[in-house]
């Protein structure tokens, strides 16, 4: 035997025992079926091995995606479950939302009918509040005037009066404590007063005090939330000469008398009727005949206190020229400058009249 050592460089020599030699089966060289049953045994057999490795590859890739399956579907579980509760949250808040909506669409149904019938009232109210002033009638039996009344909406705290008393007549403003409901209630109670005690043939110092009196007992008030203040005219009728015999008093409020080209404001007491603490102190009868010409203007609070930058005075020196319906658009002009549009916040009521 060769040494596998010696072997050339490009030869590798295997040692091979004698005995292993023999042991190897004989195959018939010349028997071909028994080869080809071999060799077809052989490719079975390493088919067989493949197809099992292929089926381990299979099965171990099988189990690797359903276990990546068993992942997700647990993932997309959890996910539905979350989904599943948020929906039932939202269709809790929905729930929720949809007993408010029905609460708050039952309350704006409830406010709309309170505001309804307040509505109704307050119109209501205006009408009975529209009875107190002057009609038609009544204004026919005034000398040439002028009336500019700007009263809040629907109720007013500020009115104007008229009343016979034998041959005389009697004019009169009133402006009410409180603008609105508190201000038309005082004006319904004030103008009956007024009617009550001209009736009774008061004079006009006279029927102050008793206003103010009966006033307070009727309010049982001592503050002065519930005051009426007042400007009162006695127009006696025209003597042969056309002139005219004027008594004036008052209750907080003034009158400005134009003639001779001057404007004077006269005031009678300081103090309103009622609601004061103090005794109303004894207003004064201002009398004085008339001249040719001579206007009157009686004003509530509200008018006196548009003017700002210069007295009513000076406004009323400025409008000598002017006929007396001239003067009074004229006025209404000088309230709508001063005026800014819908912040009216009180009543506003100027009489003019001319003797």
């Amino acid at each position: 035997m060769e040494d596998p050592a010696q072997a050339t460089p490009h030869e590798l020599r295997l040692p091979i025992r004698a005995d292993w030699v023999e042991q190897l089966p004989v195959i018939d060289a010349g028997d071909t079926r028994t080869e080809w049953l071999v060799l077809t045994v052989l490719g079975l057999g390493v088919l067989l091995l493949g197809l099992a490795y292929v089926q381990l590859l299979s099965r171990r890739r099988r189990n690797q995606v359903s276990s990546e399956l068993v992942g997700m579907n647990q993932a997309i579980a959890e996910q539905q479950a979350e989904i599943e509760a948020q929906h039932q949250a939202i269709q809790a808040i929905n729930t929720e939302l949809l007993s408010t909506l029905q609460q708050v669409s039952q309350q704006r149904a409830a406010l709309e009918r309170q505001q309804t019938r307040l509505a109704e009232s307050i119109r209501y109210a205006s009408r009975i509040q529209q009875s107190i002033l002057p009609d038609a009638e009544q204004l026919a039996h005034w000398p040439p005037h002028v009336i500019v009344y700007q009263p809040l909406p629907e109720v007013s705290g500020d009115f104007y009066w008229t009343e016979r008393q034998s041959d005389n007549l009697l004019i009169g403003v009133v402006a009410c404590r409180g603008n609105q409901m508190p201000g038309a209630f005082l004006s319904v109670l004030g103008a009956s007063l007024l009617h009550q005690l001209a009736g009774e043939g008061a004079a006009l110092d006279e029927l102050l005090l008793s206003l103010d009196r009966r006033l307070r007992a009727s309010l049982h008030a001592r503050q002065a939330a519930s005051t009426l203040s007042v400007a009162l005219l006695r127009i006696a009728p025209p003597d042969s000469s056309g002139q005219r015999r004027i008594g004036f008093a008052s209750a907080g409020l003034p009158v400005f008398r134009q003639r001779n080209g001057t404007v004077e404001r006269l005031t009678s007491s300081t103090q309103p009727c009622g609601g004061q603490a103090n005794p109303f102190p004894e207003p004064k009868l201002i009398e004085w005949t008339t001249i040719p010409g001579e206007r009157l203007f009686l004003l509530t609070n509200g008018m006196l206190d548009r003017w700002q930058s210069s007295t009513f005075e000076e406004q009323l020196a400025s409008m000598q020229a002017l006929t007396l319906s001239e003067a009074g658009h004229q006025l209404e002009n000088e309230l709508q400058r001063h005026q800014q549009p819908d912040k009216q916040a009180v009543d506003l009521l100027a009489i003019g009249l001319e003797l």
